[in-house]
Order: structure tokens, then sequence, then C-alpha cells
């Protein structure tokens, strides 16, 4: 059997992706499966909640439509995505089309070939997109709270400098970035918008 592999991580980690790409592989062939290059799939830095810009996955689902291979080996099916509905009609369009689904994680078929296996697999997408949430949430309570304190908390913006302060990162005017350019200054003076004539 042709087996295809499907790697994400949400942040840009090379060395992540390369591990997915080798255990993946690993599992295929202890399974006697082949498994050549136009078959390995990739987002690397790609949020599981994006469906729309994922090139990897779009090739990943055309290849199973096409039929290229008979299986897919994930780790885990969070790496397919994290929005539960998306996620749950992608895999079956997949298993409709006849590729089966394997995760090396837990060694398992993913089967939604009876309603329990859909609502365990529904659970389990359920719980992706739940973490992911969650790991949201945090993140934007933990960059309220350091933009309360006056904390810097994204990258440098023009007129500002970053500057560590003890074990924080605090905005500081940058004074040559602070006056206007005397172009900048004789459109503002006209009341005409940059570029206008």
């Amino acid at each position: 059997m042709k087996a295809a592999l499907y790697c994400r991580k949400s942040q840009e980690n090379e060395e992540n992706i390369r591990v997915q790409v080798d255990n993946a592989r690993a599992f295929a062939l202890t399974r006697g499966w082949s498994v050549v290059d136009a078959n390995i799939f990739t987002d690397d830095g790609i949020s599981g909640a994006e469906f729309n810009d994922r090139p990897g996955f779009a090739a990943l689902l055309a290849g199973a439509k096409a039929k290229h291979f008979d299986v897919i080996v994930t780790m885990n099916v969070d790496r397919f995505g994290r929005e539960a509905y998306r996620t749950n009609i992608s895999l079956l369009e997949i298993a409709e089309g006849g590729v089966r689904i394997f995760t090396y994680a837990d060694g398992q078929e993913v089967k939604l070939d009876t309603p329990i296996a859909k609502q365990m697999l529904s659970m389990r997408n359920y719980a992706a997109e739940d973490f992911r949430q969650q790991i949201a949430d945090k993140t934007r309570e933990k960059l309220i709270a350091k933009a309360k304190l006056g904390h810097a908390t994204g990258t440098r913006t023009f007129g500002y400098d970053l500057v560590k302060v003890e074990k924080h990162v605090e905005r500081r005017i940058n004074p040559d970035e602070r006056r206007p350019s005397s172009a900048s200054s004789r459109w503002q003076g006209r009341g005409t918008a940059t570029g206008a004539s």
C-alpha cells in the first residue's frame, strides 16, 4: 500500500516537523507500506484552526481525492485541525474516498464506519479545538495583564524602541522617529493626505 504522511506544527519548528515525518515514516514502513517524498505533506508554522490557507493540508486532500495513496499516517488527529467541525468534515471526505487514516502516537486506525466511531472522533476533535481556545484565552489574559503594567506585549512599533527593564520589556519613545519629516509636516499643514496632489 502507498502511504502519505501529514505533519503540522503551529509555530515554525523545522526540527519538530522532521521528527513527525521520521516517526510517521517509521510507522508506515513497519507495516510494509511505501512512502515517496511526493506524498509527504507538511504545514510548518500554521495553526490547526486555519483551513483556507494551509497548502500542505490542501494538497493532502487533493491527493486523497485523486487516490494517489491508500493510507495517511499522522501523529494525531489534531494535526489535521483544531476546529472540530471542519476537521470532522475533512476526515469524513478522506474516509469516503477510500483512504484509511492512522495515528502513529497511539498506533490506531481512525475509523468513521459507525455512528459511535464518528461520535468518538468528534469528541477528540472537540477536545483539540477546546485546547486551542484555552491557550488563546490564557495568552490574551496574560497579554492584557502585562499591558496594564506598562510592559510591551508585541513587536517594535515605529516611533518606539523596546527596552529591557529587569525581567520585562517596555516601549520608549525613539526621539529620531518621533519628529515628523519635513514632507509630512507640509502635508499636515495643508490638510491633505499623504501622496495626494
